[in-house]
């Protein structure tokens, strides 16, 4: 019996692990699935190694021999899982094995290992990300691509936004989407040559609305894109109607009015923003007014 836990036990320990606790630090904004999780914490050898002490301490016949093998299996595993308090208790454990006359004190103190692991696996919290939601965390620039090759500066809140998303934070999702509009709307702009002093949302909506009104004397310049200022301006209209009046125009620009935001809602919202930037990118003009 004893060679047998022996064997597996450094099996364990000179096996290169496929999973470290270590690459949870190296990306923390990094996904991991729950085969990942089972694979670091390994809880059925963790849980298996706790009952069979237990049952091996609380045997008459049990010899040092066979508790100091048990003992040595489970602190395989706790070193895996990166369990460094467990670990602590263990090598203590070890070490008063090592004095006979204090078995028993070393026996009561196994018993207490499997309350004691249990409690600092309780201190490793995760969240659980829906699979639904995952495309938004693993590519989130995905969708993005004419954007983000036109206006490169845009790519960090593309990125932020659906992290954001992600992890149910709506009101910060709409916030980076936000972001997004606004460097867009500008270039809009500047190409149907907006000359307020405040650029952004407003000045380039009212621009926009002056030039298709019916009654507008158009440019020659005008005239030559108005199929294409028709349909960004339903595109605008989109993004209006996604966000419902949750947004305001304070000095021209976009700002929140409200933290609340469903998940229904900012989806929208981003879906109609990137909607409207990859409209810009592909069909807007380098020539301005």
């Amino acid at each position: 019996m004893a060679a047998v836990l022996t064997s597996a036990r450094e099996e364990a320990m000179s096996a290169p692990a496929q999973w470290e606790p270590a690459r949870l630090n190296e990306n923390p904004y990094g996904l991991v699935s729950l085969l990942d999780i089972v694979k670091l914490f390994e809880p059925d050898k963790i849980l298996h190694n706790c009952r069979f002490l237990i049952d091996t301490a609380e045997h008459k016949e049990t010899n040092e021999q066979h508790l100091t093998t048990c003992l040595r299996d489970l602190l395989a595993a706790c070193l895996h899982a990166d369990l460094k308090v467990s670990c602590v208790q263990i090598r203590r454990n070890l070490s008063v094995f090592a004095r006979p006359h204090e078995r028993q004190a070393a026996i009561s103190m196994s018993r207490q290992l499997s309350t004691l692991i249990e409690d600092e696996c309780s201190t490793n919290m995760f969240f659980m990300v829906d699979v639904t939601r995952r495309k938004f965390f693993d590519d989130g620039t995905d969708g993005w691509t004419e954007a983000i090759t036109r206006w490169p500066d845009v790519m960090q809140d593309v990125i932020e936004s659906g992290k954001c998303f992600v992890l149910r934070r709506h009101a910060a999702a709409v916030f980076h989407a936000l972001q997004i509009t606004e460097s867009g709307v500008i270039e809009l702009g500047r190409f149907i040559g907006v000359r307020d002093p405040k650029p952004g949302w407003t000045a380039t909506m009212n621009e926009l609305r002056r030039i298709l009104a019916p009654t507008t004397t158009r440019t020659a310049f005008q005239q030559q894109h108005f199929g294409f200022l028709e349909q960004i301006n339903a595109t605008c209209h989109a993004i209006q109607t996604a966000w419902r009046n949750k947004i305001s125009h304070i000095d021209g620009r976009l700002k929140l009015m409200t933290a609340d935001f469903d998940s229904e809602m900012a989806e929208e919202i981003i879906i109609a923003v990137r909607s409207f930037m990859r409209r810009l990118a592909t069909d807007l003009p380098e020539t301005v007014q």
